[in-house]
């Protein structure tokens, strides 16, 4: 991301669950390869793919029922390497734009995390 050569920054928005499934390594990629760019990481803690809500692996437990450590998304961004890290509530509308800017002028990478 960001090594398009066009003018504007790139934004990318993903949700908790895809990024449990493909987004994580992706992250990895681009924080290796030095991408520039913002992802926005919306962490709603379910999974809808199907219209049935179901748990995934950032929630407090198992398909089963049974209690588990919740995957802090904040921490595992900030173990990929990810430069800028900002927790913002996307109903904010005010906050959002405010780190969407801050984030756009980053020449790295950030990630607005809700």
């Amino acid at each position: 991301m960001g090594k398009s050569g066009l003018p504007e920054p790139g934004v990318a928005t993903i949700g908790d669950s895809t990024f449990f499934h493909a987004g994580d390594s992706t992250s990895l990629n681009m924080v290796h390869n030095k991408g520039i760019g913002t992802v926005i990481l919306m962490d709603k803690q379910h999974d809808c793919h199907d219209q049935a809500i179901k748990t995934i692996r950032g929630s407090v437990s198992t398909l089963m029922g049974e209690k588990v450590k919740k995957v802090d998304l904040y921490e595992l961004v900030k173990a990929i390497g990810v430069e800028k890290i900002l927790k913002v509530n996307a109903f904010d509308v005010k906050a959002m734009e405010i780190a969407l800017k801050e984030c756009n002028l980053l020449q790295g990478n950030g990630c607005s995390h809700r």
